[in-house]
């Protein structure tokens, strides 16, 4: 199988980037977003505390275009985050938020009037969170303000001043500079899907493969069977930011939409490996509510937005949040290889 992109594009605030990394050695397909973001495009607001995703002093924003032909926005922790999966989606940064002609954007404004912040080393983080709920939901009430300041800490104010910000939301105007701008960035990011195609990139001490469909994933994992499988990273990434160790061979799923759907069938439901626990809580909200519960604690939002249920599963973790109510609810499995499928109880799967 002969592979010849080595390249990436998307849209950096409002900037069309692309990273080639065949000729751009400073950069590795396993660099974090959070490293890019600093040490590259020089937005010093995103910040490194934990490195491993639980701070949420990185806290940035994505806007993804949906099937709808919408802009559909999710909060990352930038710190656990390879920058292949930004390949054709939209990243804001706390900078870009506020401008000489509009000033400081509702959501900055919000918190300024509640003396929201004191050391400013986690402001950025619940600024980025705080615009995320802005643009996701538009009257919020305590829950919903709760789930999205669940992933981001703060030593010095307390939550209170953070929480009687979001509070104001409800008196906020609805419209923003970015939604003047958003039909220009819809048509860039759909010129780049378009154009888009398997991304490789193959250096002397490690490969990174990018299939656009599952077929071409499962042909290439049948011919190297030593290709790590990668969806969200939100565990793999740690072995890189904590342990400091190399990723010599990724496989990485975050493209295929095959495995990113929820269906219903007459008797069951099929939900993709790639679909990630965000996705999942909010589908299954009203029809499965204690499944739903359970998510609602799992991890914090920036983390579920990118961990996916086939890592969750996959990992093998016999205190694994979702594995409980899985086999309670006598869940199988389809695995499938580039030639054949076979299911599989969960319980004899973990075995």
């Amino acid at each position: 199988m002969e592979y010849n992109n080595s390249t990436i594009q998307f849209l950096l605030n409002d900037e069309l980037r692309t990273i080639d990394f065949n000729s751009d050695k400073s950069l590795s397909p396993t660099t974090t977003v959070l490293n890019y973001v600093r040490d590259n495009a020089h937005y010093k607001g995103v910040k490194e505390g934990c490195a491993e995703g639980d701070c949420g002093a990185c806290t940035l924003v994505i806007a993804e275009l949906g099937d709808d032909n919408e802009l559909h926005y999710k909060t990352i922790t930038s710190c656990i985050v390879f920058i292949p999966y930004l390949n054709g989606k939209q990243l804001f940064t706390v900078e870009y938020l506020a401008d000489k002609q509009n000033g400081l954007h509702p959501v900055q404004e919000a918190l300024v009037k509640t003396n929201g912040s004191q050391c400013g080393y986690c402001t950025p983080g619940f600024v980025m969170s705080m615009f995320n709920l802005y643009k996701t939901v538009e009257s919020p009430d305590k829950r919903d303000v709760e789930q999205a300041l669940s992933g981001n800490l703060c030593r010095c104010t307390g939550y209170q001043s953070i929480l009687d910000a979001a509070d104001l939301f409800k008196d906020l105007p609805k419209e923003d500079k970015f939604s003047v701008a958003k039909e220009e960035h819809i048509q860039t990011l759909k010129e780049i899907a378009e154009n888009a195609s398997d991304l490789y990139v193959e250096r002397e001490h490690e490969i990174y493969i990018q299939p656009q469909t599952l077929q071409k994933a499962l042909n290439y994992k049948k011919e190297n069977p030593e290709a790590v499988l990668l969806g969200g990273a939100s565990d793999l990434a740690l072995l890189k930011t904590k342990k400091h160790l190399d990723l010599p061979h990724l496989l990485d799923l975050s493209h295929i939409e095959e495995l990113q759907t929820i269906v219903k069938k007459e008797n069951h439901w099929e939900i993709g490996a790639g679909v990630s626990l965000e996705h999942l809580r909010m589908a299954f909200e009203a029809k499965f509510p204690s499944f739903q519960k359970m998510l609602d604690v799992f991890g914090s939002q920036q983390i579920r937005n990118m961990a996916t249920l086939g890592g969750n599963l996959g990992s093998g973790s016999p205190i694994g949040d979702t594995l409980p109510v899985l086999m309670a609810h006598q869940a199988e499995l389809l695995i499938e290889t580039a030639s054949s499928q076979r299911t599989e109880k969960l319980e004899d799967y973990l075995l």
